[in-house]
């Protein structure tokens, strides 16, 4: 196989042209630091202006409420240990469910080795957390509850918008992890009442290294790294040029977004037919009617191993994942699957395909094909290492 064919978008996403040309300027001629006074820095702090003024209208909050840092994974650290510090007066009980970005768990781990308790709520069999056992799981002396809005290995959409509303009404701070969320969900913050949330710019065709933290007006926020930039909530000089390539992403996506959409139903919906009719003995994780991201279609190939099945389409020039890039090639079962009931077996054998909309027919049918193989072979050599 000659072309190389990228199945891994809910790890990463090629960054758009048209944002690479977007941000080209201000790494050669409009470089200055945005925190100085004379025109170079001027010029780069208008720009950065832009940038943060543009994502917040996306999420129709105040301009002052978005933060940039070097990605999603310190936008979570910040969010999660500085809600849980500021807030601690009102107790260390911490409510999140147990499928959660291993970014998120190495968060609570780090806290609860301070002296926080985490209560972590299981989904149900397809995926979903269900909104009662949520909130019950909810103490007098809970302070923060976490809540990721698209599950990234499977791609069930939560219902983010239910237990925000009742969260406020018992005063919790939520936290959010929208970073597979974007063309998916109405992110409208002006009618979710989330405390904090996260958008990562390379997950839709934007630069890697940036991501945007929305914190609510008026809640205190303990910063990880003291200093001047970001508000006072992360030091450091501001990266222009990945802040400008974000705004580009977004608005790209925002312009594109009714046809990007089709196109991710569309190739799901292909992926899923040509499997089923060409591979016998396969297990979807979520079914057609859960609400789920059609960009993640994740797959039990009982009898094989997706390690092994992974290792081979990689020599096939074809890139799929087993699980999050955070956790794919550990060796361990993935634990988003352990939560949600399913057996070691069919986790053990499981595949994770994320398209974009730059994903072809034709580009399903190469994995088909050579999925179909060596599936095959496998189960019939009864190899699974």
């Amino acid at each position: 196989m000659n072309k190389k064919i990228y199945l891994d978008n809910a790890a990463t996403t090629v960054t758009d042209p048209r944002v690479v040309d977007a941000m080209l300027p201000y790494f050669t001629e409009k470089y200055g630091n945005p925190s100085s006074t004379h025109f170079f820095g001027q010029e780069a702090h208008i720009a950065l202006n832009d940038a943060r003024a543009s994502i917040a209208a996306f999420l129709h909050v105040a301009q002052e409420s978005v933060i940039f840092t070097g990605g999603a994974s310190e936008a979570i650290h910040l969010a999660i240990k500085g809600l849980a510090k500021a807030h601690v007066k009102k107790g260390r009980h911490i409510v999140a469910s147990s499928f959660e970005h291993s970014t998120t768990l190495a968060a609570l781990n780090d806290l609860s080795r301070e002296g926080w308790t985490v209560s972590f709520v299981k989904p149900n069999i397809q995926g979903i957390v269900d909104v009662d056992a949520f909130l019950a799981a909810c103490t007098d002396e809970t302070s923060l509850a976490i809540l990721m809005a698209v599950q990234n290995e499977v791609g069930t959409i939560q219902p983010i918008s239910a237990i925000a509303q009742a969260l406020k009404e018992k005063k919790i701070h939520f936290h959010v992890d929208g970073a597979q969320a974007v063309g998916d969900m109405n992110l409208n913050l002006q009618h979710l009442p989330v405390t904090s949330f996260v958008l990562a710019a390379h997950k839709f065709h934007g630069p890697k290294g940036i991501a945007a933290l929305y914190v609510a007006p008026g809640v205190e926020i303990e910063t990880l790294i003291s200093g001047s930039q970001e508000f006072g909530l992360r030091a450091g000089t501001q990266n222009v040029p990945l802040a400008v390539g974000m705004q580009k992403a977004l608005e790209i996506q925002q312009e594109e977004q009714a046809l990007r959409t089709e196109r991710l139903v569309e190739i799901n919906a292909y992926a899923r037919t040509c499997l089923t009719e060409t591979i016998p003995d396969i297990h979807f994780h979520i079914d057609a009617t859960t609400p789920a991201s059609p960009h993640i279609l994740s797959i039990a190939f009982p009898g094989t191993s997706g390690e092994s099945l992974m290792r081979r389409l990689d020599l096939d020039g074809i890139a799929v994942s087993t699980a999050s890039a955070c956790a794919s090639g550990s060796g361990r079962v993935s634990h988003v699957l352990t939560a949600m009931g399913i057996s070691e077996e069919l986790a053990q054998a499981t595949l994770r395909l994320s398209f974009s909309h730059l994903t072809t027919r034709e580009e399903i049918d190469a994995l088909v094909t050579s999925l179909a193989f060596h599936v095959g072979q496998i189960r019939h050599m009864n190899i699974t290492y």
